[in-house]
């Protein structure tokens, strides 16, 4: 049986909001709210005890072994939400954004964004607007728990059209790299023991 989830991809501080409507088969849906990839949680209490009290200390590699001991998750729902969650966020680091970044990502990753925005204005350059991204393929890497927190690695491949400007001349300053595939790799993590439904982009890697 389907059904509609909302997926719904929110920016504090009255920035941005958006809100998505996907049909998928069942489970879960995956979104990013306040920074964070949220997934709803369709086990009932009883489940929940369950996984807690039997496999919260487990610690295992594999996505097989990820869906045996937390089997709210489904892949197909997670991969559309981590691929909204990509688009949000890298457009939100070419405009400068950084009060949207700072709700959307773990403490680490920001300061890494951040230098990325500042090194960029220090040298007198911005990105034009609008922005062009296009998600070529999005495919889980790789999946583990270590001690109740799960962790997916996303790999991206995606075509952007990023055009990058002098402040005083406003000429161009990347022609040959303005429009480029490029390959991301991003980690989100999850407390799967907790109520908490929430997934955070823990960490980022570009080829």
């Amino acid at each position: 049986m389907q059904y509609f989830d909302i997926i719904l991809f929110a920016i504090v501080a009255g920035v941005l909001a958006i809100r998505l409507y996907r049909v998928i088969g069942k489970k879960t849906d995956f979104s990013l709210q306040k920074g964070r990839a949220t997934e709803n949680n369709s086990l009932k209490s009883g489940e929940k005890e369950a996984i807690d009290k039997q496999d919260s200390h487990k610690t295992g590699e594999g996505l097989g072994f990820l869906k045996k001991i937390y089997p709210n998750f489904d892949e197909r729902s997670f991969l559309l939400g981590a691929e909204e969650a990509f688009s949000l966020i890298i457009k939100a680091f070419n405009c400068d954004d950084k009060k949207s970044l700072r709700a959307l990502l773990d403490d680490n990753v920001y300061i890494a964004f951040e230098k990325g925005i500042l090194d960029r204005e220090k040298k007198g350059l911005f990105v034009e607007r609008p922005i062009t991204l296009n998600i070529l393929e999005a495919k889980i890497k790789s999946a583990k728990v270590v001690k109740g927190i799960a962790f997916v690695k996303v790999s991206f491949v995606s075509d952007q059209v990023i055009t990058i400007k002098d402040m005083d001349t406003d000429s161009i300053i990347n022609n040959s790299d303005a429009s480029k595939k490029k390959s991301d790799v991003w980690e989100f993590s999850k407390d799967i023991t907790a109520n908490d439904p929430n997934w955070k982009l823990t960490y980022t890697e570009s080829g």
